[in-house]
């Protein structure tokens, strides 16, 4: 026993320096950030004022699309959703992949992922034929409608009367009101109601 208490706090001097490499060896955020493609900046993007309530919101439109971007980075599959989740800053974006949907939480300004896998569920066959079927990606139905006034509060994949569409929810900066539109997922038409 007198052997083995010697040794403790050799043990616990080894463990702290352990913890101190590697703390400081993960301390840099370049190591676990994701690069995403560029996306074209639009001259008109929504900017969020300072003494509007929305101005605690997570993201711009731009930074949406790439957090999108940055999402398919992981996964080539297709991006069904995205939703801005501004208390935990940052985007909740699922990607299907096969038969799995995967959940990945990326950052307010949709550069870097915060954690891929956050959720992984199975697709069933039906589901797994409607994505089949996208021909418009979440991108370009978003690219679409988001404008200067708009700031995308959620986005997603629906079925609608038999019909596959593009349900994106947006908040107005203008008039502090929410509006909600409809894009075919095929054939790329705007439906509003």
């Amino acid at each position: 026993m007198r052997t083995r208490r010697s040794f403790r706090p050799l043990y616990a001097l080894g463990a702290a320096v352990l913890m101190v490499v590697s703390l400081t060896g993960c301390s840099g955020e370049a190591d676990s950030k994701v690069t995403s493609p560029k996306v074209q900046e639009n001259s008109q993007e929504a900017t969020r004022p300072k003494d509007n309530k929305k101005s605690q919101q997570c993201g711009t439109n731009k930074q949406a699309i790439t957090a999108i971007e940055t999402a398919r980075s992981i996964y080539e599959g297709v991006a069904i959703a995205i939703e801005r989740k501004d208390t935990k800053e940052q985007w909740e974006v699922e990607i299907a992949h096969g038969d799995e949907l995967h959940v990945i939480y990326v950052t307010c300004d949709g550069a870097s992922v915060k954690k891929s896998d956050a959720r992984i569920e199975t697709i069933d066959s039906d589901d797994q034929h409607y994505i089949a079927g996208v021909e418009v990606p979440l991108t370009d139905a978003l690219q679409k409608v988001l404008g200067h006034k708009t700031l995308l509060e959620e986005a997603e994949l629906d079925d609608k009367n038999n019909r596959l569409l593009w349900e994106i929810e947006m908040d107005s900066l203008e008039d502090q009101h929410d509006e909600k539109v409809w894009i075919d997922a095929v054939s790329g038409d705007v439906i509003i109601e």
